[in-house]
């Protein structure tokens, strides 16, 4: 399901900022795309290149690798 998180632009500033996150399926960006009349041509995923040290280092590090934390979709009108 589609959710919207505020995030603190800027943790510890007396001044409390938001932004807001949207966090949506993947399907539901395809569904939304086709419903426009485009057809996705290509999709990518990125993870972090970020590397845990310490104790949980091994399982943060294989979670980062497994779940990509940005993703670009590519449409074609057709």
């Amino acid at each position: 399901s589609s959710l919207s998180i505020p995030i603190i632009t800027h943790p510890g500033k007396d001044k409390i900022d938001y932004t807001t996150m949207f966090h949506r399926p993947i399907s539901a960006i395809i569904q939304a795309g086709s419903n426009a009349g485009w057809f996705l041509s290509s999709f990518d995923e990125w993870t972090s290149n970020r590397i845990s040290k310490g104790a949980k280092a091994k399982s943060e590090n294989r979670a980062r690798q497994e779940f990509p934390l940005f993703a670009a979709f590519h449409f074609v009108s057709l």
